[in-house]
């Protein structure tokens, strides 16, 4: 019988002990229990549950937990696509396993297993001296469905736990914790959670709360959407996310002293006031002539300060890992190597707290504009970045666009750069005859490619303004400098005229 339980090891902090026959998986969620826990979360409630499944399915889900938790604790990286789709794969199976509908059948057969509130009522009844909507309003069943919602995601802490505690760090500049959170909810997207009943009732009573304490500061508030680079959407998003993976995810709902819809309320409450009061506070953006490379990456700063729905960002991120569909679209079969692929991500996850630098998004954004808006990648999540940015090389590469491949898995070097100036910035008539034939519709009355012109000059300006450290086998740095003595990378002569090529090429 497979049985989850909660124990405190002194050493190792809060752990998962899942047993199914004669076999035990100890799984560490300490970054997701930063506090005493006086009860076990899955006693009796989950496991009795559990209990209900057909012996396949138990064995199944334990076969889940014991593959992600080897596959996790192996040299995987969170940064790996083949990893991210093996949890999202995992979680569609065990939410189908486990059963939403199911689950609130068992709770209703066993209503004894919840402490419900005292003024709960069965039905809706309106009055219009209140301003009570239904919309605000939690019956029992939707009580019983939240419960039930909570005991299904206790069940896949063991499958996200490791891609949240590996996702947490790399984030710790992030305005808030509303990132990591996402970005690991956001991993249910492929299964049946976002479109049941239980999920869109939190939504809309969430909104309609918020709206609530949001009257009378809606200036503040708007300013806060602009601030943070947000959507209405994404706020509403947020909380709901935080309320069920921090707040409410192993909350005793046996215990009457637990009333999880004030807890719900008032989570909206504090982060509504929070949200108006950062919203009167505005956010200042350093201005500056110089096109070169600041410390700050533009990739981070144009993320948190563009207003696109985090459900956009979703879809966005789950097209940009769909490597089989960019490979096919962009016509570069004959150039991808898998394992090459494989063996460049190795030296990339290494990269994982450099910066990411807008040049290096723009040549990415060429190659890959038949298959996505290049303005598109500006929303992709680190870790998904750097796998494409992995893909663009050793397409790149084998295309025999090697400078641009390099660029691409580089980092800027902290010594001080050299200054390169035999390094030339202007594109030959040749080639700019060639770029004419290609942008027709960029070109004015007087022939002039100034547009495309200006963006390649533009960005040989910041290519050539840092020395660049590749982050890959440094055979291929000694192979493409023609000469063992360098390590950084070697600048073309006529740099232009490469970047104007490689744009003819994508």
């Amino acid at each position: 019988m497979l049985q989850i339980k909660m124990v405190e090891d002194p050493v190792l902090g809060y752990l998962l002990r899942i047993s199914y026959g004669n076999e035990t998986l100890d799984v560490s969620v300490i970054s997701l229990v930063p506090k005493k826990i006086n009860s076990d979360p899955y006693e009796p409630i989950v496991n009795n549950y559990l209990s209900t499944l057909l012996e396949t399915d138990q064995r199944r889900l334990f076969n889940i937990y014991k593959e992600i938790a080897q596959v996790s604790e192996s040299t995987y990286s969170a940064m790996s696509r083949d990893y991210y789709v093996l949890l999202e794969n995992a979680i569609d199976e065990a939410v189908t396993i486990l059963n939403l509908d199911r689950i609130n059948a068992y709770l209703e057969r066993y209503p004894n297993l919840i402490t419900y509130p005292e003024d709960i009522s069965e039905t809706f009844v309106h009055d219009p001296d209140l301003s009570i909507t239904e919309d605000k309003t939690y019956l029992k069943k939707d009580y019983r469905e939240l419960v039930g919602l909570l005991i299904l995601l206790r069940c896949c802490v063991p499958i996200f736990i490791y891609y949240y505690t590996n996702i947490k760090p790399t984030t710790k500049q992030a305005p808030s914790t509303r990132q990591f959170i996402f970005a690991t909810f956001s991993l249910f997207t492929k299964s049946s959670l976002f479109e049941s009943n239980v999920y869109l009732k939190l939504m809309t009573y969430v909104k309609a709360i918020q709206e609530t304490f949001n009257t009378g500061s809606d200036s503040k508030f708007d300013q806060y959407v602009i601030n943070e680079g947000l959507s209405r959407d994404d706020v509403i998003t947020s909380i709901v996310a935080e309320i069920l993976l921090s707040k409410l995810l192993f909350i005793d709902v046996s215990d009457p002293k637990n009333k999880i819809i004030s807890f719900i309320y008032q989570t909206i409450n504090v982060k509504t006031k929070s949200m108006t009061s950062r919203g009167s506070m505005i956010k200042g953006k350093k201005e500056t002539s110089s096109k070169t490379i600041e410390d700050k990456s533009y990739f981070e700063d144009y993320r948190k300060s563009s207003d696109i729905s985090i459900g956009t960002v979703a879809e966005i991120q789950y097209a940009c890992g769909q490597f089989d569909n960019i490979i096919l679209t962009i016509g570069a079969q004959a150039y991808f190597d898998l394992n090459a692929y494989n063996e460049q991500m190795t030296y990339s996850r290494e990269l994982i707290h450099a910066p990411v630098f807008k040049t290096q998004i723009h040549l990415l954004g060429w190659l890959l504009s038949k298959y996505i808006d290049p303005r598109a990648l500006f929303y992709v999540d680190k870790n998904r970045l750097l796998e494409l940015l992995t893909l663009a090389h050793v397409i790149t590469w084998n295309m025999g666009h090697k400078f641009v491949s390099l660029l691409l898995v580089s980092s800027i070097s902290e010594e001080d750069a050299s200054l390169f100036m035999s390094t030339r910035k202007t594109i030959s008539k040749a080639i700019k005859e060639k770029l004419s034939m290609k942008y027709k519709y960029l070109i004015d009355e007087q022939g002039d490619i100034g547009p495309i012109e200006k963006t390649i000059e533009t960005i040989c300006d910041d290519i050539t303004s840092q020395e660049w450290v590749p982050y890959t086998n440094i055979e291929k740095v000694y192979e493409y400098n023609k000469t063992r003595k360098l390590t950084t990378l070697n600048m073309p002569t006529h740099l232009a005229d490469e970047l104007a090529k490689y744009s003819l090429d994508c």
